[in-house]
Parts: structure tokens; sequence; C-alpha cells
């Protein structure tokens, strides 16, 4: 989901989340603009049911997206400028290790990214046996 909320920053056409068109990152800025209340709440599908393979509210999704966002990827011309606001300001998560998640893409995960345990638990709610990615989320940690 991440790697798709980023794709207009990395090509370059968009430099914030909330200025993306027709991307989750976008939809859930102008959902908390609208309600505030809402980004406190667990983050929930744009469309479809299919629940996250984390707990997150939007706010947390939406920081990591931004942090995510200012760091330089490799072989992409774009990026959150480090003038730019931040979306969210608060959040407790491993830098190091998300940044090596989002630096993998392309080389092993497929449908989700996470840990193994997380990408375990998910394919268990969508009724599978194993998901593609998870000899990845087991050599990452």
């Amino acid at each position: 989901m991440a790697y798709v909320d980023l794709n207009q920053i990395r090509a370059g056409m968009a430099d914030r989340l909330e200025t993306s068109t027709y991307t989750s990152a976008a939809e859930r800025v102008s959902q908390v603009r609208e309600g505030p209340a809402s980004a406190t709440s667990p983050l929930k599908p744009i469309a479809g049911s299919l629940r996250p393979a984390v707990d997150l509210t939007t706010a947390d999704y939406l920081h990591i997206l931004d942090w995510t966002g200012r760091q330089l990827a490799p072989g992409k011309r774009g990026r959150i400028s480090a003038d730019a606001p931040a979306v969210i300001a608060n959040i407790d998560c491993d830098a190091t290790r998300w940044a090596a998640r989002v630096a993998a893409f392309g080389s092993g995960w497929h449908r989700a990214a996470g840990s193994a345990r997380d990408l375990i638990a998910l394919a268990e709610r969508m009724g599978q046996q194993w998901l593609a990615g998870i000899r990845l989320a087991l050599k990452l940690g």
C-alpha cells in the first residue's frame, strides 16, 4: 500500500502526500482534515474489505508514508522535500527496519510487506497457506 501511495512522489509528479492524485494517502489526508477524530481510528481500506496486517491508526500510516517519502530512493527522481510540512508528527516505529523493507520492494514482496509473523497472520485471514515474501521478511528481521 505504501509503495503505491508513494508512486507519484517517486516519479516526481507530486511533492507531498496531499497533492498526489487518486491515492489512498490523499483520500486519508482529506478525511482527517474533514474529521480530525478519524486520525486516531484504526486504519481501514479505502475500497474493499481486507484489513491491514498490522494494527495502525490512520495517523500512524500517514506518518510512516511521510517519513518514507522523505528518504532518498535509489534510481528514483522524487521524494518529499525535507522542508515540506509533516503530515503527522508522532509515531513509535523502527525507522531502520522500515527503510530496509521499503528498499526491498521489487525483490520479494508481492501482495504485502511486513514481518514474517504479520504476513502469516494476513495469509490466515485471507484463507491462504502462505504469501510471497515471507522468506524475505525472515531475512530482514
